[in-house]
């Protein structure tokens, strides 16, 4: 999780320099965030200890997935927009709003959607 963190965060910082530094020029660089989109990715097994994927657990934790239909039209948009980060999905939107509003919130819940993994 902390490596997969570290990347996100190096991503939206990467495009906020870039967009800065490429504006003289006429260059807009933009990220789309979305929420789970179901991919092979998710089939792998959520840790060593369970047969569970990481699709079981994200389907256990409540969280939708995002067409890939609405990420390539974010996606589009994004382009197009003036916004630097485009949220896409219920989830993407959701956390945004909590790592704006309730950080520690979102942390607690964190630890616990690890606790369950752990337990499956």
């Amino acid at each position: 999780m902390a490596i997969y963190s570290a990347t996100k965060f190096a991503v939206r910082a990467l495009t906020e320099a870039l967009d800065t530094e490429w504006q003289d020029d006429g260059i807009k660089v933009r990220s789309i965030m979305p929420s789970f989109i179901d991919t092979p990715l998710l089939a792998g097994p959520a840790n060593a200890v369970t047969n569970h994927s990481k699709r079981d657990i994200v389907v256990r934790a409540g969280l939708e997935f995002t067409p890939v239909e609405q990420v390539a039209e974010a996606a589009w948009e994004a382009v197009h927009g003036s916004r630097i980060h485009v949220l896409v999905g219920k989830t993407a939107k959701r956390m945004g709003f909590a790592a704006k509003w309730a950080p520690g919130y979102l942390r607690k819940r964190a630890r616990g959607l690890l606790k369950s993994r752990q337990g499956l």
